[in-house]
């Protein structure tokens, strides 16, 4: 016991700085959310959600037919509530099983639930990220700018600009965040078993890997797209260990999932669930999709991978790239177009911008302009954050009470 306490205390003390940083971001970027009841005063009339459009409020609507009690073949209509949900996410049972275990379920506000998820889930997707960053190159700056940036200066790349007038797309309701914490997970276990001989982190990262199928298609289906191009990539390398650790981890993961991945074909491959993904989330059609941030990572990976191929972490770096290509384009083969835009914003920007920073700090050999540069996109990050406003979140959260159903 005294020996774990020591190691805690030696890991915040080594790492002081990067959650400090990630705490006053998170507060930033939640500071629309916390700091409106107090602006609005008397005027304020319901309860206190980000203004994401009606997928907030789908998703909020999930939440309270958990807390009730239901599945959820149907939130949104009293008829059907108890058939297989129609996305076979099981992302809000996962987070609401403590509320309802503890006896809560009517007792508490699923806004004010989610949004306190929320807020611990961007804190320990920076603290994820920045232990990936640092595994890659052991330089806690470039790790602290990585994932500062990845989060926070997300937003300049959305909305091509340092101020914006919405809200940080991580202060979304349940997504990308809870996609993004086991992505960031499962990314930090690959590496370790990489670099490790230990089984566990295989086991880990195949657990973590196969319960990605019960949280969100698109993650499950863009690692998937990640371990089959770093599998053979490490074949072509002919690193024959780490693609059969890659080929282990990958089945078990599989085969983990396997129960909800047939339960989807199924659903896909039935009357009404073809209709249903007709109208929700898929189309037909093979049409490329070009992505100018994907194509800019490309080139920089040349150079990088000219001047520095004897980096043992390049075929990692070269198989995330790559997969945001497949998984933007895999309709040329399926036939099949999704909402690719789940994979653009929730993985692939951020993505691009964690390695694009660890390419740009091994490409520049001059410490002092490292320092500098790094520490001054720290700090655009936090300006950046703080010019948020939340956008038109004002007006709309004054006549909440038209979404009273969410009130607990």
């Amino acid at each position: 016991m005294k020996d774990t306490i020591y190691k805690i205390k030696s890991i915040i003390k080594d790492h002081f700085w990067i959650i400090i940083l990630a705490f006053l971001l998170t507060i930033l970027i939640f500071a629309p959310l916390i700091a409106f009841p107090y602006v609005i005063g008397k005027d304020y009339q319901g309860i206190n959600e980000n203004a994401f459009g009606t997928d907030a409020h789908f998703y909020l609507t999930r939440g309270k037919e958990v807390l009730e009690g239901h599945n959820l073949g149907s939130p949104l209509l009293r008829e059907g509530k108890n058939e297989p949900d129609a996305i076979r996410s099981y992302s809000d049972q996962i987070l609401l099983a403590p509320i309802k275990l503890l006896g809560l379920g009517q007792k508490v506000n699923i806004t004010t639930v989610y949004n306190i998820y929320n807020f611990i889930g961007v804190f320990l997707i920076i603290l994820l990220i920045y232990y990936f960053v640092w595994q890659l190159s052991g330089s806690k700056l470039l790790s602290a700018a990585a994932a500062l940036s990845a989060i926070g200066g997300y937003s300049m790349i959305y909305y091509k600009t340092i101020f914006y007038d919405n809200f940080n797309v991580y202060a979304r309701v349940i997504y990308p965040f809870i996609s993004s914490f086991f992505l960031f997970l499962y990314f930090n276990l690959l590496l370790k078993s990489l670099k490790s001989a230990e089984l566990k982190y295989k086991i880990f990262a195949a657990l973590t890997f196969g319960l990605l199928f019960y949280i969100y298609f698109y993650a499950w289906s863009f690692v998937l797209a990640l371990n089959a191009c770093l599998f053979l990539i490490l074949l072509f390398k002919k690193d024959f260990f780490s693609a059969k650790k890659v080929l282990l981890i990958s089945s078990v993961g599989l085969a983990f999932g396997a129960y909800n991945l047939i339960g989807l074909v199924a659903s896909l491959y039935s009357g009404v669930g073809e209709q249903a993904a007709y109208f929700l989330w898929m189309s037909s059609g093979r049409g490329p999709i070009f992505s100018k941030i994907g194509f800019i990572t490309l080139i920089l990976f040349a150079l990088y991978f000219y001047k520095r191929r004897d980096d043992e972490n390049w075929p990692l770096i070269f198989a995330i790239i790559l997969s945001g290509w497949v998984t933007l384009n895999q309709q040329i083969i399926t036939g099949r177009m999704l909402q690719y835009g789940h994979y653009y914003f929730y993985f692939i920007v951020p993505l691009a911008i964690i390695i694009s920073l660890y390419m740009a700090w091994r490409l520049f050999n001059r410490e002092n302009l490292r320092k500098y540069l790094f520490i001054f996109i720290i700090a655009v990050v936090f300006i950046n954050t703080a010019g948020n406003s939340g956008g038109d979140f004002d007006i709309r959260r004054k006549f909440v009470f038209i979404y009273d159903t969410y009130a607990a």
